[in-house]
């Protein structure tokens, strides 16, 4: 492994926790809060569909390639799609039922 190879190992790790850690403060909120008028459940839903793509793509990629960063990502993309799942979840859970 060269030194491209290892930041770009370090640079796809920091970004896998970035990825994961900022699903973090919002769910909190929500539990802490129980209200979520405010938040965009289209937001998530493509948030939602995004790591879905991520995850094939990664997947398909893995199977190819054999990478570990490919590893990386297919983990990383599939606890982002579990936090989005969980965000959209407490989401509908808190919102108020509006009368029309």
């Amino acid at each position: 492994m060269d030194t491209i190879d290892i930041i770009i190992l370090i640079l796809s790790l920091l970004d896998c926790a970035c990825c994961l850690i900022c699903r973090i403060p919002q769910i909190v909120r929500l539990i802490r809060l129980k209200e979520s008028q405010a938040i965009s459940i289209p937001y998530w839903i493509f948030n939602m569909l995004s790591c879905v793509l991520c995850i094939t793509a990664y997947a398909l990629k893995l199977f190819v390639l054999s990478d570990i960063s490919m590893i990386i990502f297919l983990t990383s993309a599939t606890i982002n799609l579990i936090l989005n799942t969980l965000t959209v979840i407490l989401v509908k859970k808190y919102r108020k039922k509006t009368l029309i």
